[in-house]
């Protein structure tokens, strides 16, 4: 399980390294800067942006997921093959 503090990390990496949450049921949000994202002590409020290049503060939707549901962290540049097309990476709304 991924706790509280592994996602503050990651948010707070300097310099900051794109990544994706990967919950329980296979489906991944991209995480592209800090200011997408806000953890609470169970949750973490995802912005899902209006489209790949929206500047940081065009979001059309956000998603509330439980950090019970995230099973890994995984940057952007590590997943095998690349990073899933946007339709897998961001899924909500």
């Amino acid at each position: 399980m991924v706790s509280q503090a592994d996602v503050l990390r990651r948010l707070r990496e300097q310099p900051f390294q794109p990544f994706f949450v990967r919950l329980t049921n296979g489906m991944m949000h991209k995480i592209r800067h800090p200011e997408q994202a806000m953890v609470t002590s169970r949750s973490i409020v995802i912005g899902i942006p209006k489209s790949e290049n929206s500047p940081r503060d065009e979001i059309r939707d956000y998603a509330l997921v439980s950090l019970l549901h995230v099973v890994q962290i995984d940057p952007i540049a590590s997943l095998p093959g690349g990073p899933p097309p946007e339709s897998e990476a961001q899924v909500g709304g």
